[in-house]
């Protein structure tokens, strides 16, 4: 009997202070709330979003609303502090708020704010209602359900009815759908699908066959390996590179070039007993690979660019033209068999606009008939030197070659006196403008895709210093903006810095694109 008294008591304790919990956190949020409402009517974008960005910090479910209503707001930046502040919503409340309103809006901005917000905060509560949207009638939609179910945690008993929603999807007519179902298979393990996914390779638009190359690279199952060199053999170009690496990858043979006549005869010799190598193995392998430094040379026509080599030919170059490219290349390097390195190669250059200008010459000089391309400036605006890729002839690389020669340590200069806000770093718009995107676009990344007119698949960007110009500035919020956009498109950036300050941004852009980073002096 006392026994039971006190299991009662601390029954009792433990439930008041729940219910105190609650109430203080409630007070907290109408508080946050009366302080939103008191700031959110100023006409200036930057008020309204520090009441958002307060708003945002309450967590509790009276907030979900206003939120949504600031998904309307006309500036950008306002929208996206409102879509930040639905990834923080982590109270069984607010996550059931936002789970019935995502399952009965009409709006499709709505829907899609709320699945990218579950990708953050990603409640096991919402899973049902965001495999339900995996079947919605609005591609959009479709299609960002499809990425967010990938991250949720994943209920066994759903399973059955995934795999089938899937293999429709991977069947679907609208590509944007299939490379996000593939991209979803790839990221869950469904082995069952591997059959569709190996279809894929050969499917009509580009993106989809990187998606499906990428989803039979994670899945590992045994017959993968003659669709992969049969794709070696048709492929040009950047993904012949993609698919490359894939069989390195899946077979952790390091020894071989991209030639497909050697996996062929590899093939003819090991394909009656070959199985696929654990992921353990190929750690094993890729250890070895790196002991010995092994790194497979790219054959003679391919083409580099401040050290980074790529059979793409369809590339576009991003040029940093802020003021401080014309400031002195300087090498504090502390290795100093890399520093030696640079300077041996690069010594002659005096600032960083002269590197980036000589060594964008020699690169456009050399490439071949078959590439196209397109450079595209930035400083505090963007200057796209064609409208769109250009064939690289001998008259195209001629005017590639004399718009290129302007860029001088004076013109820079000249350039950014010429500015009111006096030459600064516009990364955003930089980015976008190889997405094929708008920079002022009213639309959300997620649904961005239909509006794009990508036509590149490999990016170089070359910068010296961190964004201090375009809609978003802040490295972190502008990787995670590249990141969701880079989805659908499937660029890959190649980033080259001057210095470390901006490292974190351009590695992070580079790595989880496929591409590779290189620093150049500091």
């Amino acid at each position: 009997m006392k026994q039971n008294r006190m299991i009662l008591g601390l029954w009792i304790a433990l439930t008041a202070s729940s219910v105190d919990a609650q109430v203080e956190g409630r007070e907290a949020a109408q508080s946050a709330l009366a302080e939103f409402q008191k700031y959110y009517a100023n006409e200036n974008e930057h008020v309204r979003k520090a009441a958002v960005d307060g708003l945002a910090a309450a967590n509790h479910e009276i907030v979900v609303d206003p939120l949504l209503e600031v998904l309307r707001d006309p500036a950008p930046d306002v929208r996206e502090a409102a879509a930040r502040g639905l990834s923080k919503i982590t109270t069984r409340e607010g996550i059931l708020k936002l789970r019935k309103t995502m399952a009965g809006s009409r709006q499709v901005d709505v829907q899609i704010a709320i699945l990218r917000a579950f990708q953050q905060s990603k409640p096991e509560l919402a899973y049902d209602s965001v495999l339900e949207l995996c079947e919605s009638r609005r591609p959009d939609v479709r299609a960002t359900a499809l990425e967010t179910i990938a991250v949720l945690p994943m209920k066994e008993e759903s399973s059955e009815e995934l795999t089938e929603i899937l293999g429709k999807c991977l069947e679907d007519k609208d590509p944007v759908i299939r490379l996000s179902a593939l991209d979803t298979v790839g990221r869950l393990d469904l082995d069952s699908l591997a059959p569709a996914c190996l279809e894929c390779l050969e499917d009509s638009d580009w993106r989809v066959r990187v998606s499906a190359l990428e989803a039979v690279t994670s899945l590992r199952v045994d017959g993968s390996v003659p669709p992969l060199i049969a794709m070696l053999k048709r492929e040009e170009g950047r993904l012949q590179d993609d698919c490359f690496a894939a069989l390195r990858e899946l077979t952790g043979e390091i020894n071989f070039t991209s030639d497909p006549a050697e996996w062929e005869a590899w093939w003819e010799r090991v394909g009656s007993s070959w199985k696929v190598p654990t992921k353990a193995e190929i750690q094993k392998v890729r250890d070895l690979e790196a002991k010995s430094r092994y790194q497979y040379s790219m054959p003679e026509t391919s083409e580099t660019f401040l050290e980074i080599a790529t059979r793409s030919r369809k590339m576009i170059f991003l040029i940093d033209v802020s003021a401080s490219m014309s400031d002195r290349l300087v090498f504090d390097v502390s290795d100093p068999e890399r520093r030696a390195q640079l300077e041996e190669r690069y010594s002659r250059y005096r600032t960083k606009i002269e590197l980036a200008r000589e060594e964008m010459i020699r690169t456009i000089a050399g490439l071949e008939s078959y590439v196209a391309f397109n450079i595209v400036t930035f400083h505090t605006d963007i200057e796209k030197w064609e409208d769109g890729l250009v064939p690289a002839n001998s008259g195209n690389k001629n005017k590639a070659i004399k718009f290129l020669s302007r860029f001088s340590p004076d013109w820079v200069d000249t350039l950014a006196k010429s500015t009111e806000t006096s030459g600064r770093t516009n990364t955003f718009d930089a980015l976008n403008a190889a997405f094929g995107m708008e920079s002022d676009s009213r639309r959300p990344a997620t649904r961005s895709s239909r509006k794009q007119k990508t036509e590149s698949d490999t990016v170089f960007l070359v910068t010296d210093g961190l964004p201090t110009a375009g809609r978003i500035t802040e490295p972190g919020e502008l990787l995670r903006y590249v990141m969701t956009v880079n989805k659908r498109t499937k660029l890959v950036f190649h980033t080259i810095g001057f210095s470390h300050s901006n490292e974190l941004l351009l590695e992070g852009i580079s790595k989880t694109s496929g591409g590779e980073h290189r620093v150049i002096g500091q």
